[in-house]
């Protein structure tokens, strides 16, 4: 009760975490107790991108309990937050959660709208990680060389003081 608000912005993710845990121990009550407080508290405090994310979470516990139609509604709910945000990530995912779930009440033509949608965003956002990535190992890489020049100039730099002080000496 006495936490301040900023850290209570968080509470939906603490639950999602302890959801996902007891999800993968396949203690499926647990999980969606977790996940329907994670879902009431991002509601509460307004934490719209970790809602997606519950919403997702449980529209793949309900697609595990074989609960069809509750996973369809998590995840029509999902992507509408995220087109509602233009979170892209999230509206991709949206739309996978949607072609799984139609595909598991074998609605196949739904499926596949859904996974065509899908596609072209997932990619593109994979396209868009591989070349941070790249920038990111190019960047390091060109550190790494900067450093490994100024750790030989010191050492030249070490060794020609040596030279001169053993000639001083001398």
């Amino acid at each position: 009760q006495n936490v301040p608000f900023y850290v209570k912005t968080y509470l939906g993710s603490v639950y999602n975490i302890i959801g996902n845990t007891y999800f993968k121990l396949k203690k499926y009550p647990l999980s969606e107790e977790a996940f329907l407080k994670a879902e009431a508290a991002n509601i509460q405090y307004k934490n719209q991108r970790i809602l997606i994310e519950t919403q997702l979470y449980l529209t793949e516990l309900y697609r595990e309990k074989q609960e069809y139609e509750s996973a369809l509604k998590y995840a029509v709910k999902a992507r509408l937050k995220a087109q509602e945000l233009g979170l892209t990530k999230y509206i991709a995912r949206g739309y996978a959660a949607l072609a799984a779930s139609y595909q598991a009440l074998n609605r196949q033509d739904s499926a596949f709208y859904y996974y065509k949608l899908a596609t072209p965003l997932t990619d593109s956002l994979n396209k868009v990680d591989k070349n941070s990535l790249i920038r990111y190992q190019n960047a390091l890489f060109s550190e790494n060389r900067r450093l490994q020049r100024l750790e030989q100039e010191k050492t030249i730099s070490r060794n020609r003081i040596r030279t001169l002080s053993l000639l001083g000496t001398l």
